[in-house]
C-alpha cells in the first residue's frame, strides 16, 4: 500500500510538472489526503495522487516539504545521519558544534519520542532559532558583557523574578546556554534536578554537548511542546517554549515559522 500524506499548507499548487514554472492544475487545501506516486530528482518535488478527487485534475506535482505522513513511522537517525541533516538545515552553523552533538542527539531523540517528521523539524527549528541557527550554545555568543545580564536579570532586573534569580549575579551566572538557552536559577536548579547534575554549582555544563542535548530535551518534555509540534503549531509550542517569558519572545513567531520551513525540507 502506498503512504498517505496530508496537506499541510493553506493552499498547494498541484502542477503538471515538477517546477514552479509548470502550469497549476488545482489548489489543494489544508487536511486533504494524497498518494505520494513519484519522487523527482533530489527529493523536493513528488507526483501524487488525491485520494477523494471529485472533478477537475486528481494527479500531479507538489512540493514535497508542505506534505506530512498521516501515520509517520519513528525517524532513527545514526550519528552521521544527524550530522548530514543538521549541516543541511544550518548550512552557517559551525562544523566542530554540529559534529560535536550530532552523537548525543543520534543516541537521545529516539529515547525521548523525538522521532517523527514534525517532531524533529519542530525541535530543531526551535533549537536553531535559539542558537543561531547551531553557531553557539551560549546567550550572545558569549559577546554580551556581564553587566548587561546583571541589568536585565539580576532579582532587581526586568527578567530577574521572572528567572527566579535571587542572588546578586544570577543574571550573568544562569544566562542562556544549551541547544534550547536554558535560562534562570529555577531552570538550572529544575533541570538539575531532573537530570541527576549540579548544574546551580556548575552552570557552564549547558554548554557541553551530551548536556546541552540533555537539557534541550528535559525543556521539550517538561513543557510539553511536543504536543504542540504534532498539531504542527508553531506559535502554540514557542509559547510552551518560552512559558513566562513568553513576553520577551514574543514576535518571534515568523523566524521560528520560517526555520519550520526550512526543516521541512530535511528532516522528513
Amino acid at each position: 500500500m502506498r503512504d498517505v500524506y496530508i496537506v499541510t499548507a493553506e493552499r498547494l499548487r498541484l502542477r503538471a510538472a515538477p517546477n514552479t514554472e509548470a502550469s497549476i492544475l488545482r489548489y489543494l487545501v489544508r487536511g486533504e489526503t494524497v498518494v505520494r506516486l513519484e519522487i523527482a530528482p533530489g527529493d523536493d518535488w513528488w507526483r501524487v495522487r488525491l485520494r477523494y478527487a471529485v472533478t477537475g485534475a486528481s494527479t500531479g506535482w507538489v512540493a514535497a516539504q508542505w506534505l506530512r505522513e498521516r501515520n509517520p513511522k519513528p525517524r532513527i537517525m545514526n550519528r552521521d545521519e544527524v550530522r548530514e541533516k543538521l549541516k543541511a538545515f544550518c548550512p552557517k552553523g559551525a562544523t566542530a558544534l554540529i559534529d560535536s552533538v550530532a552523537e548525543p542527539l543520534a543516541e537521545q531523540l529516539a529515547a525521548a519520542k523525538i522521532d517523527t517528521p514534525l517532531r524533529l523539524q519542530h525541535f530543531f527549528a526551535q533549537s536553531a532559532y535559539e542558537t543561531d541557527e547551531f553557531t553557539s550554545f551560549l546567550e550572545g555568543h558569549g559577546r554580551l558583557p556581564d553587566d548587561y545580564f546583571r541589568e536585565h536579570c539580576d532579582p532587581e532586573g526586568q527578567w530577574g523574578p521572572v528567572l527566579g534569580n535571587t542572588e546578586k549575579d544570577d543574571g550573568p551566572r544562569y544566562k542562556g546556554r544549551g541547544m534550547l538557552m536554558l535560562a534562570g536559577r529555577t531552570n538550572y536548579q529544575t533541570a538539575g534536578d531532573a537530570l541527576g547534575l549540579d548544574l546551580i554549582n556548575h552552570p557552564e555544563m549547558v554548554e557541553r554537548p551530551e548536556i546541552a542535548v540533555k537539557t534541550a530535551i528535559w525543556v521539550w518534555k517538561s513543557r510539553g511542546i511536543e504536543a504542540f509540534a504534532d498539531a504542527d503549531d508553531v506559535a502554540g509550542a514557542t509559547r510552551a517554549f518560552a512559558g513566562p517569558m513568553f513576553d520577551h519572545v514574543q514576535g518571534t513567531e515568523e523566524g521560528r515559522a520560517a526555520l519550520v520551513n526550512q526543516a521541512r525540507k530535511v528532516f522528513r
